[in-house]
């Protein structure tokens, strides 16, 4: 809690149950645009929660991935039109829009390692391989778990906990998949 007020700690849980419905509603999307605007108004709710918690850093780069997923949407949609480098420079922009934004709020030691982690997960969301995103997404999740017990945030708590859990059921159930088709790992 860090000093945070006991109202706007309230204020900040009620927004980490938000985020846990919208995480449900979310996974049960088939339609990418809905997907994407699910996602979207999710980070807008992280954002939210965290400066309620008064983590300007790990709010600021919330608000940076709201934008961030528009992009990303943006070209996987046109990756046919869209040049390889143009994909790149826009991957570099928004790495470096989440180290300058950052820096530019840190104020607590575990803000530095939250801005690697999310500057490894830019690069995972952009890249094209579900297994990489799940890898760094469970390193990133292990990552936000921690700093949610260090903060006291019971509903981050469980937030990084659903999502580590998730990826972790997939894991296990792929690995069956692949040793019941006779695949070897």
């Amino acid at each position: 809690m860090f000093g945070v007020s006991i109202p706007w700690f309230v204020i900040s849980q009620v927004f980490g149950v938000m985020i846990l419905i919208v995480i449900f509603i979310t996974f049960q999307q088939k339609n990418k645009e809905r997907l994407l605007l699910w996602s979207i108004f999710m980070m807008v709710l992280f954002f939210l929660m965290w400066a309620a918690l008064d983590q300007w850093t790990i709010a600021a780069i919330s608000g940076v991935g709201a934008v961030r997923n528009v992009a990303f949407y943006w070209l996987k949609k046109n990756q046919d039109r869209v040049s390889r480098g143009m994909s790149i420079a826009i991957l570099v922009v928004f790495i470096a829009f989440t180290v300058t934004v950052g820096f530019l709020t840190r104020s607590e030691w575990f803000d530095l390692v939250i801005i690697i982690s999310s500057s490894f997960f830019v690069i995972a969301l952009w890249q094209n391989n579900p297994h990489i995103l799940r890898f760094i997404g469970f390193i990133n999740g292990g990552i936000f778990l921690a700093v949610n017990i260090l903060l006291l945030n019971i509903m981050g708590m469980l937030i990084e906990l659903s999502f580590i859990t998730s990826i972790i059921v997939f894991y296990i159930r792929y690995y069956r998949r692949k040793m019941a088709f006779g695949h070897s790992l």
